[in-house]
């Protein structure tokens, strides 16, 4: 029931509890933590990480960890926790399925387990260091403090020590709430203790949990497997029964008709034949699995068990269980055997286990972090919760509702004149080139709709059916009629990780339709978005879901405009409005109106809108499947054409507003003019639904509130009032705030918004928005952390690993802020690198970029920001505009801008001063100039490198070692253990007489080695001087005679750098047993 983990720590016991204990499904652990005053002889900086290190090592998946005892930390009543910025989350494009999400949503359960956010404290004492490091521990590992939240104590914190101040607390993991009861701080007892105050409570056993997955053995489906591509190409082609030639022979015949006579069950029965052609022989090759397996969840098994280790177990455990009946030779000798093959088979499969992991993270591209997710769940066993803990009923009748019209208008007839002036590209005839580009683009690893047809099947089998897809298309597009299984969607309902899990309004539907039909309006919607690039049919003020255009333009526009008006000594009024389900609500015969007002009418008009006639969806939760209901309204979530749909939705926001005229950004409007010859009557700005709405006086904004809510009344559109926030952007707070109203509802006015993932401040700083996206990203840290902590992977993957789930979150949005300090970032890119390397905080940081070969985020920042600007000068966008406008007046030195300045001292710094310049004439690629920039940024950083090992009394060594600034072999080539080892011992983490010293402030010529007391007790002293009997013994078993014979610092880094597996483990050796005799 109770076991006790080995700890390295002096400052923490651990218990691991048995699931059984509680009725859990997994194990959990309990700390018991005394951790010495700060300001004492006994303190240490590296308490907490210590501490935080061991959790990480020995929970199992993290979920269940209870840690208790004496922190000596001050925390009042500050926030132990991150409350989640949905807008940031939500920019990062996270699957809600994924870990990573689940972990920055983990606070939801404590409103789940009715547990309060805020906690109480009578602590009077002033928040301390130990106690700023007690809450960031809170904060980066999802451990919450139990005071005054929970037990006798809710609401109520009382104090443990002296009647002044709480230093002992009770930390629980989210779900450790379940299990804990009766939490109280016992009166203070003499008897007990000097001056602390006993924390008393209880843990309770949960009724029986259902630990089985799903009961459904009927759903069978065909896997995907990239290595039976070929045969299941070659099965489509030797189709025995002639399907393929059928369908053609059909489809010609078909062509032959005036598409008049062209029926819909005949368009039927063509795509149900392409399906069932792909489903038989995905059957024949693939086989096929059970959708839902009943079968017990066991978290302990390893990934790289299987069958082989199985039966060479049962062997084993046979062998042990005769010779335990009869002990004589014989069953001996055959135990002995048995148990050699066991462990030999287990150490073969690991290490293939390993080599196939490495491989498969290596070729994964770095920038998808969906399936390195994926990759790591499965080495560690986690299982994906995938249904909806909710009954099929409700959710079937709650979206049915939603989907259902509420408009009494929706059967008026719309005239569909064929007359576009785009009628020559938008309704001609689909050419193979077309569908091509469709299918080289789609994603593999995606569900399929109705039909159960796949991507993979449809990319491998492009060159068979090209011409086959060619005339379904093309006869298609001429009679307008949909296939039935393109109209239908499966919804499957994936919880927020927020609310109550039994409210179906805390699901987000997921609708899953045909893949063929996404094709076809892959088609369709790439035509759309040429003409609109062509012909502006969109607005420049939309830049959601458009080519060339991403949530960075629109960040960068809002933020130029706030610095112009911070320029003129002005203030800037904004309103971010918030749309209730904005696609899922979109009128349709608003729609239809909308479309051909656009111009985009005929055979494209006629698709689109017998594309959502009398669709429909069900809803899919495990095994259960719903009945289909009619969707009425609203736009489909996920299909091709809602993001262009929606985009001409809105798109006549603009228009309306000058009709009405409301005044837009007059002095924007003025300076484009005056400086560079362009009209610009600037009122909003979207992305999708994001939007902002500006002005220059309060009365302004609120008459465009009041027309903004005409336009949404007439077209339908829901605006959530309560979210809907406004910020007053000015160098100083205000003193008097104006009052604003939108549907007969105050709006609340904020110090800051998070728009599109970036929190702008009102004073335009962005160290709020550093510093958000820095909590974020280290709870992701902690994610990976948890991830790696039973993987023994080489540190280059780690590193991949970092740069693919990690940065993306890191340096979001940082072509924007990154011109401001940026060592709150780098914090966080150190963290991790010391933590792989496993060593101390205080590790020198240019040891760490050494040993890694790393560069520091800066330089990425820089070639971000670079890139970005490149885009900004080759484009004509609406964020081109200001920035020529911004540049102008920066240049003519009218204004001085922070952003400009530092592209400008990009190009100074890197020698590139004629770009800037001449950037109207730039003939650099974003690549070329990108490529040129960091080079030069790299060189820099090296020679600051190699002057900091020399400058630094730490370096002293590691100049001998270290001559090339590159990722050290021993890194790769050695085992973790070993690995371990060297590092320590290159980064000055070693117990040794001259660290010593220096953490106790001793001289250095009294830094004597403690075995001889002849020497100084450096690095060189111990391996080839030190005459300590015990060494010398170790030398000679360990280190190369050679080495040792006349040392010098030229041997001491040739034995480092000349690497030799061989060499360096025994070196290991030597090093591991030399810390033991030191310590």
């Amino acid at each position: 029931m109770l076991t006790f983990p080995k700890t390295l720590s002096e400052y923490v016991l651990w218990v691991n509890f048995s699931k059984h204990v509680v009725n859990s499904d997994l194990d959990f652990l309990l700390g018991c933590v005394y951790i010495p005053p700060e300001n004492t002889k006994y303190a240490s900086p590296e308490a907490f990480n210590e501490i935080e290190r061991e959790m990480i090592e020995l929970s199992h998946h993290g979920n269940k960890v209870a840690i208790v005892g004496d922190f000596n930390a001050k925390t009042q009543v500050r926030d132990d926790f991150v409350e989640p910025d949905d807008n940031f989350i939500r920019s990062l494009n996270l699957d809600e399925n994924d870990e990573l999400y689940s972990y920055l949503y983990d606070i939801e359960k404590l409103k789940l387990y009715n547990v309060p956010l805020r906690r109480a404290s009578q602590c009077k004492a002033k928040v301390n260091n130990y106690g700023n490091k007690l809450l960031d521990f809170c904060k980066q590992n999802n451990m919450y403090i139990a005071n005054g939240r929970i037990g006798n104590d809710a609401q109520i914190g009382k104090t443990t020590c002296s009647d002044v101040s709480v230093i002992d607390y009770l930390l629980l993991s989210s779900d450790m709430f379940r299990y804990t009861t009766d939490f109280e701080i016992k009166v203070f007892d003499p008897l007990i203790s000097d001056v602390h105050c006993r924390l008393v409570f209880s843990l309770c056993k949960l009724t029986d949990e259902c630990i089985y997955n799903t009961e459904c053995h009927e759903n069978r489906y065909t896997k995907w497997k990239s290595c039976k591509e070929q045969d299941f190409v070659k099965h489509i082609l030797d189709d025995e029964r002639g399907n393929l030639h059928r369908i053609n022979d059909k489809l010609n015949e078909l062509l032959n008709k005036q598409h008049d006579n062209v029926t819909n069950n005949e368009i039927n029965d063509i795509v149900n034949s392409i399906s069932e052609l792909f489903k038989g022989s995905a059957k024949q090759v693939f086989g096929s699995n059970n959708a839902y397996r009943k079968r017990r969840l066991r978290c302990d098994n390893k990934p790289w068990f299987n069958r082989e280790c199985h039966l060479n177990r049962v062997e084993f455990n046979k062998a042990k269980a005769l010779f335990h009946k009869v002990n004589n030779p014989i069953n001996k000798t055959n135990l002995n055997r048995a148990s050699k093959v066991y462990r030999k088979t287990l150490n073969k499969n690991y290490r293939n286990y390993q080599e196939k992991l490495s491989s498969e993270l290596r070729n994964t591209a770095r920038m998808d972090s969906k399936k390195f997710w994926n990759i790591l769940n499965k080495c560690d066993g986690s299982v994906k919760k995938g249904n909806a803990d909710i009954c099929i009923t409700e959710l079937y009748e709650y979206f049915k509702d939603l989907n259902k019209s509420v408009y009494d208008d929706d059967d008026f007839e719309l005239e569909n004149p064929d007359n576009s002036i785009f009628d020559d590209y938008l309704n001609g005839e689909i050419t193979t080139d077309e569908i091509k580009f469709s299918l080289i683009n789609l994603k593999n690893s995606k569900a399929s709709g109705i039909d159960q047809i796949l991507n993979e099947y449809l990319k491998s089998t492009m060159d068979v059916f090209l011409p086959i897809y060619q005339k379904i298309f093309n006869l298609i597009l001429n009679t307008a009629s949909i296939p039935d299984v393109w109209k239908i969607g499966i919804i499957k309902p994936v919880y927020k990780n927020k609310g109550d899990p039994k409210d179906p309004d805390n699901y987000r539907a997921i609708t899953l339709v045909s893949c063929l039909g996404k094709v076809f309006t892959s088609v369709i919607n790439n035509r759309l978005n040429k003409i609109s690039d062509e012909f502006d049919l969109i607005s420049s003020a939309q830049a959601g879901f458009r080519k060339g255009h991403s949530t960075t333009d629109n960040m960068f526009v809002l933020y130029s405009l706030i610095s112009i008006y911070f320029s003129l000594g002005k203030k800037l009024y904004c309103t971010f409005i918030d749309f209730s389900k904005a696609f899922d609500s979109v009128w349709r015969v608003g729609l239809w109106k909308k479309l051909q007002k656009s111009n985009i009418t005929g055979k494209i008009f006629n698709i689109i809108y017998k594309l959502y006639d009398k669709t429909k969806s069900c809803v899919k939760n495990g095994c259960e499947q719903s009945d289909l209901f009619n969707c009425e309204i609203g736009l489909k979530q996920g299909e091709n054409l809602s993001p262009f749909l929606f985009a001409i939705y809105l798109n006549d926001l603009e228009t309306y507003l000058v009709e009405k005229n409301v005044n837009c950004l007059q002095t924007i409007d003025k300076l484009c003019i005056d400086n560079i010859g362009v009209y610009l009557k600037l009122f909003i700005i979207l992305y999708a639904d994001d939007t902002v709405l500006f002005s220059e006086t309060p009365d302004g904004l609120q008459l465009a509130l009041n027309e903004f809510e005409q336009y949404c009344n007439t077209w339908k559109l829901t605006i959530n009032s309560g979210k809907t926030k406004i910020v007053i952007f000015s160098k100083r707070k205000c003193a008097r705030t104006p009052h604003f109203t939108l549907c007969n509802v105050e709006l609340e006015i904020l110090e800051g918004y998070t728009y599109l993932g970036l929190f702008f401040n009102f004073s335009c700083s962005f160290f709020k928005a550093r510093k958000k996206i820095v909590e974020q990203a280290q709870k992701s840290v902690f994610a990976v952390y948890k991830k790696l902590r039973n993987i023994s992977l080489p540190v280059d993957l780690q590193l991949k690993i970092f740069d693919s789930l990690i940065m993306p979150v890191l340096l979001y949005s940082s072509e924007i802020w990154g011109f401001e300090n940026t060592n709150i970032i780098e914090k966080i890119h150190l963290q991790f690198c010391k933590y792989i390397l496993n060593v101390r905080k205080s590790t020198p940081n240019f040891i760490v970029y050494g040993e890694l070969g790393r560069y520091p985020l800066d330089i990425e920042i820089k070639c971000r920001i670079i890139v970005f600007w490149h885009k900004l000068i080759t484009s004509s966008k609406l964020s081109s505009t200001i920035y020529k406008l911004m540049y102008t007046l920066h240049e003519n030195g009218t204004m001085l801008f922070k952003w400009l300045a530092y592209v400008k001292d990009i190009f100074s710094q890197t020698g590139l001063n004629y770009v800037w310049y001449y950037q109207s004439t730039c003939s650099f690629s974003k690549d070329e100039i990108k490529r040129l920039v960091k080079s030069r940024l790299k060189d820099q950083f090296i020679q600051k490198w190699f002057d900091n090992i020399l400058n630094s009394s730490r370096g002293q060594t590691y100049s001998i070692l270290k001559t090339k600034f590159e990722q050290e072999k021993y890194l790769i080539k050695l085992n973790t253990n070993d690995r371990k080892i060297m590092c320590k011992f290159r980064s000055c983490n070693m117990h040794l007489p001259i660290e010593k010293g220096r953490w106790l402030g001793i001289p250095r010529q009294e830094r004597t080695c403690t075995l001889c007391n002849l020497y100084i007790g450096d690095e060189f002293h111990y391996l080839f001087i030190c005459e300590s009997v015990l060494v010398k013994c170790l030398r000679e078993k360990y280190i190369p005679k050679y080495y040792f014979t006349y040392p010098s610092q030229l041997k001491m880094q040739g034995l480092f750098n000349i690497f030799n597996v061989k060499i360096h483990t025994k070196l290991c050796k030597f090093i591991e047993k030399l810390e033991k005799i030191l310590t």
